[in-house]
């Protein structure tokens, strides 16, 4: 059974008492608060349902002034929550505090699979701290960074979890202000990759020295199966004979990247 109610005034008010009144439910297994106007007060009510409803699977809180303190209450709640399996917080305002007890959060807990944390205010070391998370962490199968541009900073742990993670399947990095040196990091470290089958790096303007790093590492890992740089040919700025390499190795036609062959031609 879903509830959506994206996009209705709620306030801390009507969040707070629709949280107390699925305290008790046992029917209800997804809901959708996007863009409903709380804030700590009504994040606060959630992470105490949190705590004792056993029946939510699906949780959307996106687009909520839910800052760090909100944060921080959900990240506890969800250290001993067994039953949600994705959580939605993107733009929610989280910073420093809020993404440090998320990344504690994510070390012991092995339900929650799908976690979008969408341009959020993460700082150099929350971003960080949620990516060394990943190395110990054994449930997610989706983590969404996008549009949290903290640029090389973040890559290096990123990029150490990655060697080791063994369940991660869709990692999204979008936009995140990376320089080549940090996608031949991410490259490298993916080759001894065994779970990641999807990569998203649109919005980094690529350039051709991260177009090499991505062929050296599809060569090696055949795992990885779609990765997303954009489909238009100023999404990035690799040779033509890049891309069709690239091509080659996705092998799955409906996964390629643009092929227009629209820069002049570099030996690679």
């Amino acid at each position: 059974l879903t509830l959506s109610l994206k996009q209705n005034a709620l306030g801390d008010e009507g969040a707070v008492a629709l949280a107390e009144a699925l305290s008790s439910n046992t029917i209800l297994t997804s809901l959708e608060l996007y863009k409903t106007g709380f804030g700590t007060a009504g994040a606060n009510a959630f992470a105490k349902l949190l705590l004792v409803n056993q029946s939510l699977t699906f949780l959307r809180l996106g687009c909520n002034n839910i800052g760090d303190e909100g944060a921080c209450a959900i990240a506890q709640s969800l250290c001993t929550n067994t039953t949600l399996t994705s959580l939605g917080l993107s733009r929610a305002r989280i910073q420093q505090s809020g993404s440090r007890a998320i990344a504690d959060m994510l070390e012991v807990n092995c339900t929650l699979s799908d976690l979008d944390l969408l341009g959020n205010q993460l700082t150099v070391s929350g971003a960080s701290a949620i990516a060394l998370s990943l190395s110990k962490n054994t449930g997610l199968t989706r983590i969404d960074l996008s549009s949290i541009p903290v640029g090389h900073g973040a890559v290096m742990p990123l990029a150490a979890s990655m060697r080791v993670n063994t369940t991660l399947r869709t990692l999204n990095i979008s936009f995140w202000a990376l320089q080549t040196a940090s996608v031949e990091l991410l490259a490298d470290a993916l080759k001894e990759n065994v779970a990641l089958v999807k990569f998203d790096l649109l919005g980094n303007n690529l350039q051709f020295g991260a177009g090499q790093a991505l062929i050296r590492m599809l060569q090696v890992n055949t795992r990885i199966n779609e990765i997303n740089v954009g489909l238009r040919p100023q999404d990035h700025m690799f040779e033509p004979a890049q891309v069709k390499r690239i091509n080659e190795l996705l092998r799955d036609p409906a996964r390629r990247l643009w092929e227009a062959d629209t820069k002049p031609a570099r030996e690679i």
